[in-house]
Parts: C-alpha cells; sequence; structure tokens
C-alpha cells in the first residue's frame, strides 16, 4: 500500500490528464465547415412575412416584416413602378380587442377599393408583445363597404390600458398621410368616397359603450364627429351610413341612417334601451338589429 501511494505521488499526470478531458471544448463562432453556429440570440431577429394582399386594381402589394423579437415594418410596394412606402409599425398588440366585423391587431391593413388609399394602424414600438410568435393582423381590401380593421364595437369605451396606438391613412398617389390618435377601428366605404374612424373612449369608463366616430371625406379631407356611437356599418353600395347610439344615461340611444350624398341623418328607432347585432342586408338597403334590455333578475338581455 505505501509503494502504491508514491507511485501515485510520483504520477500525477495521467490523474490530471482524466479530469481535462472531461471538460467540454468551448464553443466556436463557426462550424468546420465555415458556416455560423447560431445561438439564441439569433432567433429574435429572424423576421416572417405577414398580412399581404394586394389592391383591387394589382397595382399595389403589401406586406409586413414580422420578427420574433422586435417591431414590425409595413411595406407598400407599387407593382408597375419603383415606389416603396416603408413604415414601422411598432409592437404587435397580444390579446387585443378584436371586435365584430373586423380585424384585430395593430397591424390590421387595408386598400380602399379604388386603390389610391390605404389605412393602416401604428403601436408604440417594443415591450408591448413579448413573446409573441403571431403575425400581426391581417391585411386585406375594404371588401363589402370595407369590413374595417380593429373592433367595430368597442366594448367598455373601446379604452385598452397601456397601449396607445394610432391611425395613419396613406394617399398612394402623393405619399401623404392623415394620423388620427386614438383610433380603436375604422372602414373604407365601398367606392372609397368616405372612411369611418371609431375612437377609444376614456378608460375605465362603463357607464356606456359609445364613443366618437370621425367620418372623413377621402376626396375633399373634410371630418365630421359624431358622438356616442356604438355600432356602425356602411350599406353595400357606400351611400348609407348606420350606427347605433349608446350614450351615458341612455339619452339619445337608438339607430340612425346618413344619407352621404345629402348628409341628411334620420332617426330609425330611439328609445332607452340598448341597440345591438346592427347588419346591412348585402346589396340592399335593408338593415337589421337587436333592441332591449336585461332585467335586474336576467342573465341576458330580452330582445325585441
Amino acid at each position: 500500500m505505501v509503494l502504491a501511494l508514491a507511485a501515485a505521488l510520483l504520477h500525477p499526470a495521467p490523474a490530471s490528464a482524466q479530469r481535462g478531458g472531461s471538460a467540454e471544448p468551448a464553443a466556436h463562432k463557426t462550424a468546420p465547415d465555415g458556416k455560423k453556429i447560431l445561438t439564441l440570440a439569433d432567433y429574435g431577429p429572424w423576421k416572417r412575412i405577414t398580412a399581404a394582399a394586394i389592391s383591387d386594381n394589382g397595382a399595389w402589394m403589401t406586406y409586413t416584416f414580422t420578427p420574433n423579437d422586435g417591431d414590425d415594418t409595413l411595406f407598400v410596394r407599387a407593382l408597375d413602378h419603383d415606389q416603396l412606402y416603408t413604415m414601422p409599425t411598432g409592437a404587435a398588440e397580444v390579446g387585443g380587442r378584436g371586435g365584430r366585423g373586423g380585424f384585430g391587431g395593430g397591424g390590421s391593413v387595408q386598400f380602399s377599393d379604388n386603390s389610391q388609399w390605404i389605412a393602416y394602424f401604428v403601436n408604440p414600438p417594443g415591450g408591448a408583445a413579448n413573446g409573441r410568435g403571431r403575425g400581426a393582423g391581417n391585411g386585406g381590401r375594404g371588401g363589402r363597404g370595407g369590413r374595417g380593421a380593429g373592433a367595430s364595437r368597442a366594448g367598455d369605451n373601446g379604452a385598452s390600458v397601456g397601449v396607445v396606438r394610432h391611425l395613419e391613412l396613406l394617399n398612394l398617389a402623393t405619399g401623404d398621410k392623415y394620423d388620427v390618435p386614438g383610433a380603436s377601428a375604422f372602414r373604407f366605404a365601398a367606392g372609397s368616397q368616405w372612411l369611418a374612424i371609431k375612437m377609444n373612449g376614456t378608460p375605465g369608463d362603463t357607464s356606456h359603450r359609445g364613443t366618437d366616430l370621425l367620418l372623413r371625406r377621402l376626396t375633399t379631407g373634410v371630418t365630421q364627429n359624431i358622438g356616442n356611437v356604438d355600432e356602425y356599418d356602411f350599406d353595400t353600395a357606400g351611400n348609407l351610413l348606420a350606427y347605433t347610439v349608446d350614450a351615458t344615461g341612455r339619452l339619445g340611444n337608438g339607430a340612425y341612417v346618413i344619407d352621404l350624398s345629402t348628409g341628411e341623418t334620420r332617426a330609425l328607432d330611439s328609445k332607452p334601451m340598448e341597440y345591438v347585432g346592427l347588419v346591412w342586408r348585402d346589396s340592399s338597403t335593408s338593415l337589421a338589429l337587436l333592441r332591449g334590455e336585461k332585467p335586474k333578475d336576467k342573465q341576458q338581455r330580452e330582445n325585441v
């Protein structure tokens, strides 16, 4: 045993070599074939193409670069000449308020049906959408009177606490932009004469669902503000705008229609009740909606 111990003390090198051989070699920046070895940090900037769409006349296309970690970038490219518009659109919303008749998300993009205008949302940059893994919104044409983007009915006044975004309207012929801070949804009318923009309400105010609705004439830039609007929609031809009012204390609640050619507003029905489910019949000037209220001892609203 003494001789064995002495031999171990005189020859420590083999044991040292064994310990050294068990350690993993340091990671290399390049592989033996010269290609870069990817790390976790490399995956964040990877981009995918989302929300691709082509305008009705085929002259423009739009698409969004959406990175795994970072802010989106919207591109609007002319297909018959060299014009390219590039717009940073911020971080896509997570769990955004989609809503009936619209696409949720900050990346929602739509062309007008005459292919002269495009509208889209811009979110604040960074931080608002960690661990997204999802594309930004849907791109598309206005379709059926511009079914719109965002929420057609705000619900709880359409306020999204902690997230501030704005709408941009881009004239593709001139490059001019119209910016609307605090917008929550929008719709083009068929014929591209009008754009309706639903605004956010006051955060935390649950006394009513109605918020401001901006009605903008695209050919002149004149904008009208209609207050306490809950639901809204253009008819198929783009000649009429119907909307419901949901105001504090139900004052003025009802269903209304604007003749866009004359500006005349007509009340279809007005009572201190809730009006929901507004929808136009296709290729018609007929519409339907529900009117009712929820009894105190019931869970569901009684409609007529």
